[in-house]
């Protein structure tokens, strides 16, 4: 069976036992009409405005010759299946409106309440990605997330997909991971903190974001196993990896 085919299979079991709009609204900001899907998660509105959906990300759609993602037509097509050209939305906005490409930033929903985020985490077409201050609704669709992930539906088959330990990690490496590794350090410094795992990574989590997070929280973490997840970016001088964590959802305690 095509890969699309059986993504699209593996999601309509998935919703025959999901509770439709578990995560619901409690009201809407605006509306509008889809023209087009640029991919899983971002639409075009026939008023012009791009909306990008909050709280999830897809596999990215390959433009100007390269080649697309694992999964990432799938989820277009996906998201297309439920929102057609011409389909009504409703759209709940969050703290942060716009992202820096002057996307609108919302939640996305359908007249009859479902909400499009939610079900491309349910087939398992997306994963989560929360970015402060734009918070809304995250608990929720981690647990949608956690299902599919456990279920090994979509993207949670893929090998992309699966925690690697950071001992594994190289130079080289770069893009989105999930990774594990014991934590052998926990640093202050002047802009943030910096968690050191076992390897060359350093998850940074910058002053802007310590809000979020409990200083005693991550100090304790020290010789603990984690699992982290996030884009990994190569610092050459220092010859180690980077990762941002902006939010406690992407930096979890784990047994190992």
């Amino acid at each position: 069976m095509k890969p699309l085919l059986l993504a699209i299979g593996l999601y309509s079991a998935a919703l025959s036992s999901h509770s439709l709009a578990a995560c619901n609204s409690d009201h809407f900001d605006s509306e509008g009409i889809v023209a087009y899907a640029f991919d899983g998660d971002t639409v075009e509105l026939v008023d012009g405005r791009h909306v990008r959906f909050i709280g999830i990300n897809t596999p990215e759609v390959g433009h100007r010759g390269q080649a697309s993602q694992p999964l990432a037509d799938a989820a277009r097509a996906h998201l297309m299946s439920l929102l057609p050209k011409g389909a009504h939305v409703r759209l709940r906005l969050d703290q942060e409106k716009n992202d820096h490409y002057q996307r609108l930033l919302a939640h996305v929903f359908t007249d009859d309440g479902q909400n499009i985020n939610e079900l491309q985490l349910v087939g398992g077409f997306a994963t989560t990605l929360i970015v402060p201050p734009n918070l809304w609704q995250r608990e929720c669709y981690a647990t949608v997330e956690r299902a599919a992930r456990d279920a090994r539906r979509g993207i949670w088959a893929l090998p992309n997909y699966q925690a690697i330990s950071s001992n594994s990690l190289t130079i080289s490496d770069n893009g989105y991971y999930i990774v594990h590794g014991q934590v052998t350090s926990v640093r202050r410094v002047r802009d943030g903190i910096w968690v050191n795992l076992s390897g060359s990574l350093g998850l940074k989590i910058e002053q802007a974001d310590m809000s979020y997070f409990s200083v005693a929280d991550l100090s304790a973490l020290s010789g603990m196993n984690v699992e982290a997840r996030g884009w990994l970016h190569p610092d050459k001088k220092q010859l180690r990896l980077r990762m941002q964590i902006r939010h406690p959802s992407d930096l979890a305690r784990i047994d190992r």
